[in-house]
């Protein structure tokens, strides 16, 4: 659990006003703790309402291939199934085209395979 909650401390001292869902899922679920997949979800729907700068949102993406590289199974498929595709069937327009633009190699890969999928 500590790559995990390394994890999460990271991402929220990047982007403070996530601590504010994150209270609310450990507050949801207590006395057990969210389930990650989720917790990536609801991550990714608060980070969609935000708007941030290009460099804030490239520190993003790096975190998030970073947790995609991870040795952690668990933390590395909440954050593909999670964070990442929520980012990417919530972003829309301008916001989208900058986080495709912003996708590092794994995670690019990651979302390629999820066009793939929906397009046949």
């Amino acid at each position: 659990m500590e790559i995990i909650d390394d994890f999460i401390v990271k991402l929220i001292d990047e982007l403070p006003m996530l601590k504010e869902t994150y209270e609310d899922d450990l507050n949801y679920w207590y006395p057990k703790k969210p389930p990650l997949t989720l917790l990536m979800s609801d991550f990714g729907r608060a980070i969609v309402n935000l708007e941030l700068s290009d460099d804030v949102l490239k520190k993003l993406m790096v975190m998030i291939e970073n947790g995609l590289n991870s040795k952690d199974d668990l933390l590395s498929n909440a954050i593909a199934t999670g964070l990442l595709e929520t980012l990417y069937f919530n972003f829309v327009g301008e916001s989208k085209s900058k986080f495709l633009r912003f996708l590092e190699k794994n995670s690019k890969h990651h979302i390629n395979i999820l066009e793939n999928f929906y397009k046949n």
